[in-house]
C-alpha cells in the first residue's frame, strides 16, 4: 500500500488542517483521523479540517466500523476540537450514518465530498461560537 508519509496537522490559530493521500486500510485511516484530533487537542486548536478525499480505502467501511470510529474520534477530540472530515464521494454512505451519528453522540463534526463545504461549515460554526461568546 502506497501512501503519504504520517505528519502532524499543521496548525494556525483555531484551525489544524491534516491531509492524507494514497491507498489505507479503513481502520488506519480512522487511526490517524483519532491522532491528528489529539495532537489538535494538545496543540490548544479548537477545530480540525482532516482532507481524506485523496485516500482510496481497501474496503469501504460498515456501520459498526464507522460507529467505533466516530466514538474514537470524539475521545481524542476531548470534547474541545471540532471535526470536519472530507472524503472521496465513493466512502460516504448514502444514509448520511456518520454525521446523524455524530450529532446523536453530541459530537460537533460533519463529514463532506467537498472541501469547499467544509470549509463554509468551520466557518459558520466559529461565527457562531464568536455570537455566542
Amino acid at each position: 500500500m502506497q501512501d503519504t508519509p504520517e505528519a502532524k496537522p499543521s496548525i494556525r490559530g483555531r484551525r489544524a488542517v491534516y491531509r492524507l493521500s494514497g491507498e489505507l486500510l479503513p481502520g488506519e485511516a480512522a487511526r490517524r483521523v483519532r491522532d491528528a484530533l489529539a495532537y489538535s487537542a494538545e496543540q490548544g486548536a479548537r477545530e480540525l479540517l482532516a482532507d481524506l478525499s485523496a485516500v482510496t480505502l481497501t474496503r469501504v467501511p460498515g456501520v459498526v466500523s464507522r460507529a467505533e470510529y466516530i466514538r474514537e474520534w470524539q475521545e481524542a477530540a476531548r470534547k474541545n476540537v471540532r471535526l470536519a472530515l472530507v472524503v472521496a464521494p465513493e466512502v460516504m454512505d448514502s444514509g448520511n450514518f456518520g454525521n446523524i451519528f455524530a450529532h446523536n453522540i453530541r459530537f460537533d463534526a460533519q463529514i463532506f465530498t467537498s472541501l469547499i463545504e467544509a470549509h463554509l461549515w468551520l466557518a459558520a460554526r466559529a461565527k457562531s461560537d464568536s455570537l455566542s461568546a
